[in-house]
This record gives C-alpha cells, structure tokens and sequence, in this order.
C-alpha cells in the first residue's frame, strides 16, 4: 500500500491516516499473529478464534509488570499493567471497559485482564488465595447461568458483569478483595427462544449431566427435547463441548465458592422446576377460566410444585386466578388461558432472575471468607467495601446486536452500549478538546458524531422508554397501540434519529451510532412487564424449601406492591454503572470479530471496519494524530527532559525556563502544561536518550580511562620490578662468573709456574 512501508503497533504513528491504511495494518498484523494493536490509548484485540497459549502465562505477565508499554509488543497484559501502576502512582480508581460486539471476544479477554491484576496482586500477598482468584474460579457458574447460544456466539453472555478488584496501596497494590455486580439478565430467554439458539447453558448441562439419582430426584427426562421451554429450538449440544462435562465444571465452581452439597442439590432442584414450570398447560374451563389440562400438565405441576416446596393445588391456583381487593373483601378471579400460560411464564423467569442473583451473592460471600469477613458485600448490586478507596473496575457487557427482529433485549442491550459510547466520547473526544480550551492551546476543532439525540429518544422524557412504561399500565394495551403512540408522540416523532415504518404496523427504526436496527414492539409490553405477583411471592414465600424462602423472603407489605417495569430497571442500573465508572479513569479494550463465521486466520475487512466506525475507532486516531498526543505539566515535563536544557534546571523552581527546551515548531505551552505532536514527543525522546547515551559514553570514557591508567602503571611496575630482577640476576651471574674464572685461571697459572719450576730444577740437575 503507498505511503504506508511497515505494520505499526500503534496506529496513530501510520503516515497516511485513512481506512484503508488502518485495515491493511490490522490485517497484516492479524495474519503474523499480532491480535493486539494500539490505537493512541486504546487496545484493539481482533479475536484469533484459536488458542494462543504462547502469548500468555506468569512469565509474559512479569515482562510487561517491568516494563515500559512501547518496549514491548502491543498486549492486553499491557493495558491491565498500565491501570495497575495508574492506580499505585496516582492514588486513583482505575477502569477497564471490553467493548465489542458478540463473538468478538470480550468474555475471554476480561478474564485475561482478571488474571494479570490477580497476579499483579498477589506479587505483594502472603496468601495464596483472594477475592479475585475466587472470582476467578466462580466463571463456570456465572457462564452456566447466564450464557447461551446466539445467532453470533455459541457462548454469549447474556448479562452484564463488573467486577470490582480491591488494592492496598500502601503493602505495594496487594489484593485486598473483590466484588461482582451483574446487570440485565436476558431473563425472557429461560421462557422463549429462538431456533437455533439456546437458552442458558445449565439447563442442558443439567438434563444431560445430572447423575441417575439426581435426575429420579427432579425427575428429569433422557432429553432436553421433552421440555416445553427448551424444545423451542432443535439445537441441544454445541460443537467442541459436552453437557456432561459442563455439568461436572459447574459443580465444581459451585463447590469453589463453598456451596455445600444440599445447597447445589437445592439450587439445580431449583433450576428443574422452572423446566417443569413450562411443561404445564392449560385449557378453558367451559368459559370460567383456565385449568390445568390433561396428565401431561398434572405431571408437570407435581413435578414443579415438588421442587418448589409447595402443594400442586395451591400452585395451580396462583397460576389460573388473580385475588382482586373489594371493599367486601378479596375476591379470586380466573385467568384466559393466555393470561394463565404469561402468569406460568412469569414465575419462571422470576424464580431464575432471583436464584441467579443469589449465586452472585454467593459468590461475593465467597470473595468475603477469602478475605476473612473483609469482603466487599453480597448481592448483585455489589458495592464499595469500607476503607478500600483504591480499586480496578472491570467491564465485561454484551455488545451492539442487530438482528433480522429485535425485541426489548436489544433496545436494552444497544442503550446501554449508546451509553458506554456515549463516555467513550466524553473522555476521548470532548475532555481531549475541552482540555486544550482550558489551557489556551491553538486547536482546530475535529468534528464527530454525538449520540446525544438517540439517547434522549430512548431514555429521555417521554422517549420510547417512558412511552412503554407507560402503556405497561394498561393491561389490554397491545403491541399496535405502542407502535400507534411511538408514533403520534411528539417527542418521537421529532427526533431525526427515530424511523416510522409502515410495515409491518409493529415495526420501528432507530438511528443508532453503530447503524440503524429495525425494532418490533410484538413483544415489547410482556417483556416488560417486571412486577412479581402478589399470589406467586405469598407462596413461594411459604414454601418448604430454604432456598425458596430466601429467594421470595418479603420486602415490603403486600398492599405496596407498585409497578416496575424491565425498561425502568436497566434505565436504573446504567445510571448506576455509569456513575462508578465516571469516578475512575478509563482504559479501553476493543474486541473486533474478524469475520461472522468464526473462522481462524480469516480477515474481513468491511466486516471489522464496520466495528471499527461502530467503537468509534476511526474517530479516536484521527483525533490522536491531529491533537497533541503528549501533554505534561511544566515540572514533570522539565524532570523528565532537563537534559537537553542548555543551562542546570530545577523542575519545582524552574518552571517558566520550560522554553529553554527545544521541542521544534510541533509543540505548544499551555497555562500549565507542555503540549508535543505525537512525532515531536518521539523526536524529543530520541534526543533525550542521545544526551544521555552520549553522558553515559563520557563518564564511562573517563571511567575506562582511569582503569587503563591504572592497569598500565601496574604493568610499568611490574615490568620494572622484572628488569631489575633480570638486572640483578645477570650481574650475580656474571659475578660468579668472573669469579670462577679468576680462580681457574688462578689455579692454572699456579699449576703451570710449578710445571716450570720443576722443569727448571731438573735441568740444572
């Protein structure tokens, strides 16, 4: 591709900024096994939908817990890193929001996230265990209950999950407890779904897994076909997995998080009686309201009302009448037959929402005892322990879905992902410009779509929520009547993000920032529809089941039951999640599906671009590129680059001498801060490091020169001290020498004046 020579690991450094440009990067990457790459502050992870073993492990954890981010490759070890030393330094909250659509692979990735800060953690604990490991551990049981098969994803979670980790700074970031919040649990899929999706997973791992006297117990039948609820779609078994040993993973992370064995049996007896719940049928009573028909449905209500600790003939009363208060009294009136089977429908989902809120309760019960009673509260709602101010919150939620029909669960699911775009934009794109207006710095201003007008279709005053809520009042409203008034609002009607559609009469369009989806409200008011009845929470309330009791212990008087709606409480929990999330800094993670099929290896690219667009992707390294990228205040800013000052500098005194510092023409002072271009900080870096490189040399040329002068005057002593010693050996040897000499010649000489005295005497003889 022109301009573009190499694949880089952070986008915002690509020299033409465009969308071909940012796909080819992603893809050649992709396709050399590079899943993670940067975009400024953002982690895009596309899913290789094959293990990656290499890429993980303690090991890899340790190198970027020790390291700066752009030493090593791009990873999500490195954004849970990040956050981790973030909160340490800073002394703040931290936030880590996985944002992607279904089967982009959010759900594995936050557990990789989960595990590096349980490591980073647990660096600096003596125990062996913690809140964190224990959430860890509790996984199979959350996915159990709360995942199904999707069109998108075999294993889709089907609510909600922020996870709370807790840190004492001062023991140097030991983990100190943890807390699970869930949020919007897809509870009409336990009564309808869609062929061939699922419903959650524990009820076939259930029907296939549970052992022969388990299953007398529940009376449980050989196939997941025999039950009404799950029969609704042909697909019982998923490719790669086995229900049995599903079933098996899920009793164990039930025992992990300490349920003892009579709970598990209550809890799973629990899960057979929704089954069983389904299975019951009804027929009109020669116009005086529905019974319940035939053996089969005489079978099923024994069955359910067994396991949920009630009689049959009280259960079937709560299911066919209604008590209606009159001045005269109460008075039992019967249900059609299609109010009977809603009513059946209801307690269903109920009983599954509440027992699910328990396990999550149970699971921060056991984050508690982990930490010897100094956990982080029960229940689904979760909460902030006393005297943990330090925390990493960790975002795992479904992403954007659109399908051929929509229903109430994606309006849900696609506002709250408008909301966690929404501060997307807020912390990316207004507070990144806001804060160059505040500190006076010459910006042009780049434009980006808001999703300010959607929001305020959908949850402002009198938007498609209020609207519903509304006609959830009127117990003979039907589905045309909230089309009818979607349409006739005045608030609706007005807003350019809202569609009419003619047909079919149900239908309605939104504009959202991912794309527009096409709603239909056919189901939209029994969805809704959120409120226990009266008669279901009196009995069950009485039942003989513990757990039973629990789960419908009463809350308020019953002559205070009030109306409450699915729409309400999403509304209610965003605002929840969205104000613990503005309290922390964010670090984002997008999860890209690099194809629909799931295949590994395969890229394509108007498939991820569209996600791209949809996370705002493109946006953010536009802005990135085009901003200043680099921002510290003058004191941090002259401690980090006082090498290149030509004069000594002190940060704290010195703060005005910023200037002195030559950044070239990409940079701006602000009233408190340097402001550099992205390749004006990385060219101020390299100077840097060449300064200090060069005062490296110096000090070790002076250094190495010291040690030669050393080494050099040790050799001239020694070779001196040698000299001298060979000096001295030869003049003692030529000493001897001579010596010796002298006394042979001596000798000789004595020897031969006696040879001529002699010789001499003879001859005078």
């Amino acid at each position: 591709m022109p301009g573009i020579l190499r694949t880089l690991q952070d986008m915002t450094a690509l020299s033409f900024l465009h969308e071909p440009g940012v796909l080819w990067n992603l893809q050649s990457r992709y396709k050399r096994g590079d899943i993670y790459t940067y975009t400024g502050s953002i982690l895009i992870a596309v899913n290789p939908f094959r293990p990656v073993p290499h890429l993980y492990g303690a090991n890899v954890i340790d190198q970027y817990r020790s390291s700066p981010r752009e030493q090593l490759p791009p990873h999500v070890y490195a954004t849970a890193c990040a956050a981790f030393r973030n909160m340490i330094r800073d002394g703040a909250g931290q936030a880590i929001l996985v944002t992607g659509e279904s089967g982009a692979g959010k759900t594995e990735t936050a557990k990789l996230i989960m595990a590096c800060l349980t490591h980073l953690g647990a660096q600096h604990s003596s125990s062996r265990h913690s809140g964190a490991g224990a959430i860890l551990e509790s996984n199979p049981l959350l996915e159990a209950f709360g995942n199904a098969k999707t069109l998108r994803n075999n294993n889709s979670s089907r609510f909600g999950k922020y996870v709370e980790i807790f840190f004492d700074p001062a023991a140097g970031g030991m983990v100190t407890g943890a807390a699970v919040r869930t949020y919007l649990l897809e509870r009409s899929r336990v009564v309808a779904v869609n062929n061939p999706e699922r419903s959650f997973h524990i009820f076939y791992q259930l029907v296939y897994g549970a052992s022969p006297g388990d299953r007398a117990a529940w009376r449980l039948p050989e196939s997941a076909s025999d039950f009404a609820y799950l029969a609704r779609s042909s697909c019982f078994t998923l490719p790669g997995q086995c229900n049995v040993e599903e079933y098996h993973h899920t009793r164990r992370a039930m025992s992990h998080i300490g349920l003892s064995e009579q709970q598990q049996s209550a809890v799973l007896a629990t899960v057979a009686a929704v089954l069983h719940l389904g299975n019951i049928t009804f027929t009109d009573s020669d116009g005086e309201g529905a019974v319940v028909a035939g053996a089969p449905g005489r079978r099923a209500l024994e069955a359910a009302a067994e396991l949920l600790g009630v009689e049959p003939e009280p259960l079937a009363e709560a299911l066919t009448t209604r008590q209606i208060q009159t001045p005269e009294g109460p008075i039992a009136t019967p249900l059609s037959v299609q109010a009977a089977v809603d009513a059946r429908d209801s307690m269903a989902k109920v009983v599954y929402a509440r027992l699910f809120e328990w396990l999550v309760s149970a699971i921060n019960t056991a984050v508690d005892e982990a930490h010897n009673g100094t956990g982080a509260g029960g229940g689904s709602s979760g909460g902030t322990p006393p005297g943990r101010h330090l925390s990493i919150g960790l975002l795992d939620i479904y992403g954007f879905e659109s399908f051929d029909v929509n229903d109430l669960e994606q309006l849900c699911i696609n506002l709250t992902n408008e909301k966690l775009q929404q501060h997307f934009n807020q912390h990316v794109f207004k507070w990144e410009q806001a804060e160059y207006e505040r500190e006076g710095v010459d910006w042009s201003y780049i434009s980006f779509r808001d999703n300010a007008e959607v929001l305020d279709l959908l949850e402002g005053r009198m938007g498609l929520m209020d609207l519903l809520d509304e006609l959830c009042r009127f117990p003979k409203a039907s589905a045309e009547d909230l089309s009818h008034k979607y349409r006739s609002s005045a608030a609706v009607s007005a807003n350019p993000r809202f569609t009419k559609l003619n047909r079919p009469a149900t239908a309605f369009g939104v504009e959202h920032y991912a794309g527009s989806v096409t709603y239909s409200t056919q189901n939209f008011l029994e969805k809704n529809r959120d409120y226990v009845v009266a008669e279901h929470q009196s009995l069950l309330g009485r039942s003989r089941r513990p757990l039973l009791q629990e789960l419908f212990a009463p809350e308020v008087p019953a002559a205070q039951f009030q109306f409450r709606s699915v729409s309400s409480q999403c509304r209610r929990q965003l605002a929840e999640l969205m104000s613990a999330l503005s309290q922390l800094q964010p670090h984002y993670v997008r999860c890209i599906k690099p194809n629909p099929s799931g295949a590994p290896g395969e890229f394509n690219a108007p498939y991820s671009l569209h996600q791209l667009r949809c996370g705002g992707v493109m946006e953010a390294v536009r802005i990135a590129c085009a901003g200043y990228s680099y921002r510290r205040p003058f004191a941090a800013f002259l401690e980090h680059f006082w090498q290149l000052c030509p004069e000594p500098v002190h940060a704290q005194e010195d703060t005005p001498r910023v200037g002195e510092v030559d950044a070239g023409p990409q940079y701006h002072l602000g009233h408190t801060k340097v402001f550099l271009r992205a390749t004006a900080a990385a060219a101020l870096e390299r100077r840097r490091l060449a300064a200090t490189n060069a005062a490296a040399t110096t000090i070790q040329a002076h250094l190495r020169r010291h040690q030669e002068f050393r080494q050099e005057r040790a050799a001239l002593i020694m070779q001196t001290t040698w000299r001298s010693a060979v000096i001295r050996r030869e003049y003692l040897f030529t000493l001897r020498y001579w010596r010796a000499a002298v006394r042979i010649q001596t000798a000789w000489r004595g020897y031969a004046a006696r040879q001529l005295y002699l010789q001499a005497r003879k001859g005078n003889v």
